[in-house]
């Protein structure tokens, strides 16, 4: 592996982009717009503007070397687009990679595959979205995989957190929050980028893997010590006994690849977030 690409060079790609390149990779990206990606590049990304039209024929030339690499990181959510957009948009960058002799490709996909509804979700678990991202990450999968591309994965991500993005900034102060006693499932920006560095450095045909935290306090634990550690009003929550008891179960990478989460529990989070 010496070279990647990273479609959507945001709040994850962009870290890791900048770790990528700490460990020796020739690392390239794009942005939507041709000022952000300069501004990318005076920093030492090579970064190229890239963004969908209504209708992809091929690539424009100045794009063309974005995928002259090794393996194509996704990282582009599906808000913004239907669902049809989304999948023809994705379908496409895999087949433009896979035109020119990408060998590997990651795909970011999300734990809105399961529904809210109690139980352990393993990568075994039957998909049964309720939202419509969702359902858009369903079939997003399921195209990706059909891409004929030697090495694919999927990894399923679930609440992220890290520098600057913690949810209980979106919590604080808020009443009769739903769900109390049901458990968080969330996940370190620091484990997404070692877990997809681990992948890079061990394909091996089509995979899909959930990252989570292994501990999974209860919501009304969770964000009332957070909303406590960074001085915010306490969000108030209903709590039932019938509260969905829903749990990612994602050790499978850990038995894989020999991956050690660096966050297993969620209160260990805080103090990377203290910059909120």
């Amino acid at each position: 592996m010496k070279s990647v690409a990273i479609i959507g060079l945001g709040w994850l790609g962009l870290p890791l982009a900048r770790y990528l390149k700490t460990i020796g990779l020739r690392v390239k990206g794009s942005k939507q717009s041709n000022e952000d990606a300069q501004k990318l590049c005076r920093i030492g990304i090579e970064t190229y503007p890239f963004s969908f039209s209504e209708k992809m024929n091929g690539l424009p030339d100045n794009i063309q070397p974005l995928f002259d690499v090794d393996a194509l990181i996704i990282t582009l959510p599906p808000s913004g687009f239907s669902s049809q957009q989304y999948c023809e948009h994705l379908a496409f960058l895999a087949n433009q990679a896979k035109k020119q002799g990408v060998q590997h490709l990651i795909f970011t996909s999300s734990t809105s595959v399961f529904p809210d509804i109690s139980g352990e979700f393993d990568e075994s678990s039957p998909l049964s979205a309720e939202t419509e991202i969702g359902k858009t990450l369903i079939q997003a999968e399921q195209c990706l995989f059909q891409s004929e591309i030697s090495h694919c994965d999927i990894l399923r991500l679930a609440g992220l957190i890290g520098k600057q993005r913690h949810p209980v900034k979106f919590l604080a102060g808020k009443h009769y929050l739903k769900q109390g006693n049901s458990p968080v499932n969330l996940v370190h920006l620091e484990d997404c980028i070692q877990a997809i560095t681990a992948l890079l450095m061990n394909p091996n045909g089509l995979r899909t893997y959930h990252l989570c935290a292994p501990i999974h306090p209860t919501r009304v634990e969770y964000y009332t010590k957070a909303a406590i550690f960074y001085d915010l009003s306490i969000p108030q929550f209903e709590c039932s006994d019938s509260d969905p008891e829903r749990i990612i179960t994602a050790d499978k990478i850990c038995r894989d690849l020999g991956f050690t989460y660096r966050y297993p529990n969620p209160d260990d989070m805080f103090e990377k977030c203290s910059d909120l």
